[in-house]
């Protein structure tokens, strides 16, 4: 007769000497994480710049030392791309591309 539940459930196989490694899965996963922070940082680094440089002028861009953040940021970059390029041609130019090949 099972006097405890612990008794009654059954007891895990002692672990054999291939699994007793102690450490290696725990540097593995390390050493996936700082790989996986490292693609983040090479990845995100540049897409926060880009995004941050929307907001700089021209010269807070190019300046020495590196400004992360706009001191003052800028809205009257979007406007100027905007019209430096004929956006609403590539906008027709896109629709006849996907109205004549689908």
């Amino acid at each position: 007769m099972v006097d405890t539940v612990a008794d009654a459930m059954p007891r895990a196989a002692a672990p054999s000497a291939a699994n007793r490694q102690l450490g290696a899965p725990r540097w593995q996963a390390i050493g996936g994480y700082v790989l996986m922070l490292a693609g983040v940082i090479a990845i995100g680094l540049p897409v926060y710049w880009m995004i941050a440089a929307a907001f700089k002028t021209t010269l807070e861009i190019y300046s020495v030392p590196v400004t992360w953040i706009p001191h003052q940021p800028v809205l009257s970059n979007f406007a100027r791309a905007w019209h430096a390029a004929p956006f609403g041609r590539y906008y027709i130019n896109t629709i006849i591309t996907t109205l004549l090949g689908s």
